[in-house]
């Protein structure tokens, strides 16, 4: 939220969205407001189960792209854990290998 109106920011998250997961925010329709509209680009999962080749899709097709477009000065990962496999709350399969790659 305190970047949601600012065009100076691009904000990016691939994360699980629905019940017990939260914030409970990020659906694909949230893009920001006034001159930030368009500038925050929700990737969200409903499902469980996905892996090392859908996360490294969603940056294929919609991270590194709008990366290329915005051409940031700098970049700051906020790195959650819990697509990671074995983990049983997120229940996705995201190897290590996955990780680093991302």
């Amino acid at each position: 939220d305190i970047f949601e109106r600012e065009s100076r920011v691009l904000f990016i998250s691939i994360h699980r969205l629905g019940k017990g997961f939260f914030p409970g925010t990020g659906a694909a329709d949230e893009l920001g407001s006034a001159d930030g509209r368009g500038r925050t680009v929700n990737v969200p999962w409903q499902q469980a189960g996905l892996g090392d080749d859908d996360y490294s899709a969603a940056f294929e097709l919609v991270v590194l792209p709008l990366l290329e477009e915005f051409e940031p000065q700098l970049v700051l990962v906020s790195a959650g854990f819990d697509a990671a496999a074995g983990d049983p709350q997120g229940k996705m399969r995201v190897t290590s290998e996955g990780f680093a790659q991302m």
